[in-house]
């Protein structure tokens, strides 16, 4: 895990205070070292590592290769590199490190190599023959990868906060985004036209030195997690449990593999004790590590504790205060370098924060619920969306509309209602603030946006920002898949790497913490795809081949309970830090920056006082832009 940033063609920065500079905006990501290289003086590329494998000076970066023709900056880990070094027999390499192996492997073999790997990874790779810049992002997009291009030159980093260095225009497109979904989309960032690499792609320039030139050559796409495959409806469920035992206990090995303290993330929950449970069996000493709230109703250290008892593990649990969020509410500009709110950031970052004061990697259970059907909607949607279908679209605008009108009291009350009736929901959070967006869901095209829209904060008439955009994104349905394989294959392509992977990664290395997600081996996912719908969620039974082998390690007792999912106690914390919500929500200075509709950001704040935090999510959007608006006021070109 590291940071890096790289330019052509800017000669203002071709000077050590420039690099010093752009060293520091990413050295959270690369805090053991640093160092940077300059080509033929228009080509600078600037590193800061975080040590993981090979702790030596031989695995420094930026690493040109034995010829001389390749050079690489490269983030993340190839967890399988030892394997691929084997397809370079008679080399002799300098050092142990993963991206000495990256670097000389694409020089022999192309970037046909890439489809060996197994891992998480950004990298840029220089060919000095052909004058080449490669940029290559991960299957899944686990780690970040943001450029501007204007064809005279090109800048490129891991951390969105290099493009700083000039005064920027918002991109308007991924504000309405923004509101919508909470997270800004791929390829798109805050800024215009810089924008983030896709996962599973490779972005090709040709850089012409003496023309001062930059040019696109080619867009490819080297793996589909949408790609077909064959349900193997033959095996049993133990046969197929088996096979993922398998595959998981190949890969949480691999994982394990470094020269640093490692522990892994537990919450308690099927994911995060699977990896544990098969992780305590390859490492007999092994840590483990959970925080929680003294909220009960939040709190799930109560169960990692008693999985940790069982797996007899090193554990380590912080009870959390809530006066440690006001510290971690102020550096989320700085931390994620753009809006991003989902609330569940605070618990990551304060899990992030307690955990590199121990270690300098974490395994975790992220991906699980994507794969193997752990979220509600997998079930939900599907009966739901059989019956709305059917309902003409007049007949769903006009409920859509009777419920715009209705007041949160009267979501209080059905949910109130549903919970005495239907014992399932009793223990499901904010069912009000879900009973409302379902309603206000009403018009989807096909399942995917339904489902998707179940989880938006506004919605696209709201009428909140100022000269701005819509965003519009095309919901897929393929009609050979279920409905609950469409929502899953969503989730994949877009939850995943807009929002639970920014998420993940930017807590992380913001404390320079490399986190590692086994369930994002690709050969893992492509396994899960050819898993039958009846072995993943069955009468409303989750995630049932995972607990079947979960089952193998640990007693049913100690995991089996209702989803929980790792929450922030949104509502309290707002009403705990009313003072600096106050300041951040400066009616004035919302009113000259001229983005926000300054009379409806008052109506969301009246609105949470009077109605007991239903629109907690609204207002959390809201606190956390113009957070960010404040702190790059400076960098912004206002309309």
């Amino acid at each position: 895990m590291c940071g890096f940033t790289g330019y052509f063609n800017f000669p203002s920065f071709q000077n050590q205070k420039s690099i010093e500079s752009f060293t520091s905006l990413i050295r959270n990501r690369g805090p053991d070292s640093s160092s940077y290289k300059v080509i033929r003086n228009k080509l600078t590329l600037i590193f800061t590592r975080l040590s993981i494998i090979d702790l030596s000076s031989s695995g420094d970066q930026p690493m040109t290769s034995l010829s001389g023709n390749s050079t690489i900056v490269f983030n993340g880990e190839i967890y399988n590199y030892k394997e691929v070094k084997n397809y370079l027999s008679n080399f002799k390499f300098k050092g142990k490190s993963d991206s000495e192996v990256i670097l000389e492997a694409i020089e022999k073999f192309g970037f046909k190599i890439i489809e060996k790997f197994k891992g998480m990874y950004s990298f840029v790779f220089y060919d000095h023959v052909n004058s080449f810049l490669y940029l290559v992002n991960d299957r899944f997009g686990e780690k970040p990868l943001y450029f501007y291009n204007d064809k005279q030159k090109i800048f490129f980093s891991s951390d969105i906060k290099s493009f700083t260095f000039e005064k920027r225009e918002i991109n308007k497109y991924s504000l309405s985004n923004f509101f919508n979904n909470y997270v800004i989309n791929y390829p798109n960032s805050i800024w215009k036209n810089v924008n983030r690499i896709k996962p599973a792609h490779i972005y090709k320039f040709k850089l012409n030195f003496e023309d001062n030139k930059v040019a696109f050559v080619s867009k490819e796409k080297y793996w589909d997690s949408s790609k077909k495959v064959i349900i193997n409806n033959k095996d049993s469920l133990d046969i197929i449990t088996n096979k993922l035992e398998d595959l998981l206990f190949d890969t949480i090995d691999k994982h394990l593999d470094n020269d640093v303290p490692t522990a892994c993330f537990l919450s308690g929950g099927v994911d995060s004790s699977l990896v544990a449970a098969i992780a305590s069996k390859i490492n007999k000493n092994l840590n483990t590590l959970s925080i929680g709230f003294k909220d009960i109703n939040l709190d799930e250290s109560r169960y990692a504790i008693k999985v940790a008892e069982h797996l007899k593990s090193n554990h380590n649990n912080k009870i959390l205060e809530i006066n440690e969020v006001q510290d971690i509410l102020k550096i989320i500009p700085d931390v994620y370098g753009e809006p991003f709110a989902d609330s569940s950031q605070i618990p990551t970052l304060l899990l992030c924060k307690y955990a590199s004061s121990k270690f300098k990697v974490c395994l975790t259970g992220d991906a699980g619920d994507e794969l193997f059907c752990g979220y509600d909607r997998y079930d939900f949607v599907p009966k739901f969306w059989r019956v709305v279908k059917y309902l003409p679209k007049n007949v769903r605008k006009v409920i859509q509309k009777i419920f715009e009108k209705t007041s949160p009291f009267s979501y209080l009350t059905i949910k109130f209602i549903i919970q005495n009736i239907f014992l399932k929901y009793k223990q499901t959070i904010f069912l009000e603030t879900k009973l409302r967006n379902l309603l206000l869901s009403l018009d989807s095209k096909n399942s995917t946006e339904f489902a998707k829209k179940l989880s938006f904060h506004f919605f696209d008439d709201y009428g909140l920002l100022k000269n701005t955009k819509s965003f519009k994104r095309e919901y897929l349905y393929d009609d050979d898949l279920s409905i609950m394989n469409n929502i899953m294959i969503d989730d994949v392509n877009d939850y995943l790497p807009n929002d639970l992977l920014v998420k993940v990664d930017r807590a992380a290395m913001y404390y320079g913490l490399e986190t590692r997600i086994p369930f994002l081996d690709h050969h893992i996912y492509e396994f899960s795809k050819t898993v039958p719908d009846k072995f993943k969620i069955n009468k409303g039974k989750s995630k049932i081949i995972l607990k079947k082998l979960l089952e193998r390690h640990l007693p049913m007792h100690l995991f089996d309970r209702p989803k929980h999912g790792f929450l922030a106690p949104l509502k309290d914390i707002i009403l705990k830090e009313k003072d600096f919500v106050k300041s951040v929500l400066d009616i004035n200075t919302i009113k000259n920056q001229n983005i926000l509709d300054a009379k409806l950001v008052q109506k969301e704040i009246l609105d949470f006082g009077t109605s007991k935090g239903f629109n907690q999510y609204n207002l959390w959007d809201i606190i956390v832009f113009q957070m960010w608006v404040n702190n790059n006021s400076s960098n912004i070109i206002f309309d």
